[in-house]
């Protein structure tokens, strides 16, 4: 039993040390190591880990921008997994817990921001951060036309969609990293099951509603035609994850083989991302997973 005990301790370890690295390293794909992290220890050791990591970071970027912008998108992604998990051991909807962790982080990351401003010129700042999103915002979407908008107007939904993303990928691949460090999962009742993901309503009507305020190009109500963008960047990866899980469903039915299920994924994250959102947003009426099931239930 202690043998056991000692090597448990080290892969939390080894967890904890990986999680730090991947965090400095791959942003927001550090989020299945964090939330493996999240579940298995303490509270107050996921905090203190947390704190220190990014302090460390704001501390030494104070003369290097790229370090204080990593600081940033860190201690977002820590604080948004960390708020999830506390959450959800306390029994809290994950619908509910998702929202409120965003908004975490989303406070965290706007508050970074400000902090790094104040050391550095606040255009050179903005810059740095927009012009990466204005590149792939523009090779993704080449016929929506946002030259007369400025990006520094879309950071919000950017972040919101980043962390929406961090959230959702850290539930998808946690099992697969507790099991590659041999760490007990810790399930829990309200907890989300990713292969039976959908958005509430609410959501839906808030995309549909977005969409219609940008086809209607009202020049005259250029703010809210703003919203409506940060908006749909927020809920944009949910829906593609809506999607994916509806794709995953289905291959588990049809008992696709991993060379199928490897040319599949690898399709729809290089060429039909926005195929897949939609299909996210077609699911929400056509129920595509009960159709299947009702299906397969009629073939035994």
């Amino acid at each position: 039993m202690g043998q056991i005990n000692v090597q448990k301790k080290k892969n939390v370890i080894w967890l904890a040390i990986t999680s730090v690295v991947a965090s400095v390293l791959f942003s927001f794909l550090s989020a299945p190591f964090l939330r493996t992290l999240s579940v298995t220890v303490k509270g107050r050791i996921f905090w203190l880990i947390g704190t220190v990591l990014v302090a460390s970071l704001f501390a030494i970027g104070t003369q290097n921008y790229l370090v204080s912008e990593t600081a940033v998108y860190v201690g977002a992604t820590w604080m948004t997994l960390g708020a999830y998990s506390e959450l959800e051991k306390r029994g809290i909807n994950w619908k509910v817990s998702g929202l409120f962790s965003l908004v975490i982080g989303l406070l965290f990351a706007l508050a970074g921001y400000f902090l790094v401003m104040k050391n550095q010129s606040s255009e050179d700042v903005l810059q740095r951060i927009v012009e990466p999103l204005r590149k792939a915002t523009t090779e993704m979407y080449p016929n929506f036309d946002m030259t007369h908008m400025k990006f520094e107007n879309f950071i919000l939904g950017m972040l919101g969609g980043f962390l929406a993303s961090a959230i959702l990928v850290s539930i998808i691949f946690e099992p697969k990293i507790a099991r590659l460090f041999n760490i007990k999962r810790e399930r829990f009742v309200t907890g989300l099951r990713w292969l039976e993901f959908r958005l509430p309503d609410a959501v839906i009507w808030t995309v549909l509603i977005s969409v219609f305020v940008l086809v209607q190009n009202w020049v005259e109500l250029e703010q809210l035609r703003i919203l409506a963008i940060n908006l749909l960047l927020v809920f944009v990866a949910p829906l593609f994850f809506q999607g994916v899980a509806v794709v995953e469903f289905l291959l588990r039915i049809s008992r696709s083989g991993p060379i199928m299920r490897s040319i599949t994924y690898m399709i729809m994250i290089l060429q039909l991302m926005p195929f897949v959102v939609l299909l996210g947003l077609v699911d929400y009426w056509a129920d595509f997973r009960r159709l299947f099931r009702k299906r397969t239930k009629q073939l035994n």
